[in-house]
C-alpha cells in the first residue's frame, strides 16, 4: 500500500464516495443541468424568432440579439403577446 497523507487519504478513502467523487458528481449533475436549461432557451428562443418571422417577416437585427439575451420566462411571455398582436411592437411593449 502506498503511503498517503491524512488530506490525501481523505479524497481516496475507499468504502464510502469520498468527498472528491460526490464533488464530481455533483459537478457532473449541475453541468447536465445547466446545459439543459440552456438548450431549452435556445430551442425556445429559435421558434420564437420563427413564429415572428412568420407573421411579421424579417425580424431587425436588434430583435433577434434581443430574443438571444432573452430569460426563458420572457421568451414565454412573448410568445402568449404575439398571440393577440398585429405588430412586431405589440409582442414587445409591457402590459401593464
Amino acid at each position: 500500500m502506498t503511503w498517503m497523507c491524512p488530506i490525501e487519504k481523505i479524497f481516496y478513502e475507499d468504502g464510502e464516495k469520498s468527498g472528491l467523487r460526490k464533488g464530481i458528481e455533483r459537478g457532473i449533475q449541475q453541468g447536465i443541468q445547466q446545459g439543459i436549461q440552456q438548450g431549452r432557451k435556445a430551442a425556445m428562443s429559435e421558434l420564437l424568432k420563427r413564429q415572428l418571422e412568420g407573421r411579421f417577416g424579417p425580424l431587425p437585427e436588434t430583435t433577434r440579439k434581443r430574443l438571444e439575451r432573452a430569460s426563458p420566462e420572457k421568451l414565454a411571455e412573448w410568445g402568449v403577446a404575439l398571440l393577440e398582436a398585429h405588430s412586431l411592437g405589440q409582442v414587445f411593449r409591457k402590459k401593464p
